[in-house]
């Protein structure tokens, strides 16, 4: 099936980042609104914002202009934003006003170098009849899409890119607003369960858990009561459940960019890799799908968890070596 940009509704979602008067360098939504231009000539662009941005000189068809409904710290002790309500508005908002039979969300600080993610919504019919929640599947970012095996948070795939059939797209996002700012401050005054394995963070599920979960409880319930409620049947059904209703790929892959800031090495690899979405697809969704080149799956594992340790010795390493450089450390 060939997607005709014509059939394609663009959500261009979060704050115009760069004003008219700026270096054309620092106008990256005027930047991610061209590149969509060029791409996708002939598609329904969206831009949908908060009241009082600098809108002049974007080149979009519809524009909206959203009360920002603010975020609180989800950190005790730090200050350290709560977004969800702004990303379920905006993106909400913006859907509503989506025409065509397919749907691209995409943030504002972010442009498409390619089309690659037209080509991957097609690469991969098989279903396993267990958990299909969206019509078809939904192509996102393996980038901040974490793997519960590696760093115990389930249930959380990357919510800066989403591309697939308006109406799977509009599910993915029908969640409601954290009212009174419930989830964000839930451990404020709760005890927390043990272990919890970042001591500052008090809420409930982090923005990508929150978004994802309700999607899935649409289908059928979920019993995951807080972010780090990681067991291992919890972890092979957020497997079962990105196999059978996403397609996780890599940047390249897609034809995105971020443009704002880039995350870390060490972010990286705790996170899906396609290779790794392509083992899902094929345990659970098509076993007959071709295992190709790659080395096996406990070799990648072991290659990923060895990068970890030495990042964290390459982050220690400079405090030893300033202590050897002290009074003690010296040969004189």
């Amino acid at each position: 099936m060939t997607i005709s940009p014509h059939d394609i509704s663009v959500v261009v979602q979060g704050p115009v980042v760069g004003g008219y008067d700026e270096d054309p360098a620092m106008r990256l939504t005027n930047a991610c609104l061209e590149s969509l231009r060029r791409h996708l000539p002939g598609a329904e662009l969206i831009l949908s914002t908060w009241k009082g941005s600098d809108i002049r000189g974007l080149n979009t068809d519809i524009v909206i202009q959203n009360a920002d409904p603010g975020s609180v710290s989800y950190f005790r002790n730090h200050s350290v934003p709560y977004n969800l309500n702004r990303q379920l508005l905006s993106t909400s908002t913006g859907l509503a006003r989506a025409t065509r039979p397919f749907a691209l969300k995409i943030r504002s600080d972010m442009r498409i170098d390619g089309l690659g993610f037209l080509e991957l919504f097609n690469c991969f019919p098989k279903r396993n009849p267990n958990w299909q929640v969206f019509g078809k599947r939904v192509v996102i970012c393996d980038l901040l899409t974490q793997h519960p095996w590696r760093t115990g948070f389930a249930f959380s795939p990357s919510d800066w890119f989403t591309f697939g059939k308006t109406d799977d797209v509009r599910l993915l996002w029908a969640a409601q607003m954290d009212s009174n700012h419930e989830v964000a401050r839930y451990f404020e005054n709760r005890p927390r369960p043990s272990p919890w394995r970042m001591p500052e963070m008090i809420s409930r599920y982090n923005a990508e858990q929150y978004i994802w979960l309700h999607a899935l409880r649409t289908h059928a319930p979920v019993s995951f009561n807080h972010g780090w409620d990681a067991s291992a049947s919890n972890k092979r059904l957020a497997e079962l459940a990105f196999a059978n209703n996403l397609v996780i790929a890599d940047e390249s892959r897609l034809g995105v960019r971020f443009c704002k800031y880039r995350p870390n090495r060490l972010a990286r690899l705790v996170c899906y890799t396609h290779q790794d979405w392509l083992d899902l697809y094929r345990r659970y969704c098509d076993p007959a799908y071709p295992a190709g080149w790659m080395m096996s799956k406990w070799s990648r594992h072991v290659i990923r968890l060895a990068e970890i340790y030495a990042r964290k010795v390459c982050v220690r390493l400079p405090k030893h070596l300033r202590w050897l450089s002290g009074p003690l450390g010296r040969n004189e």
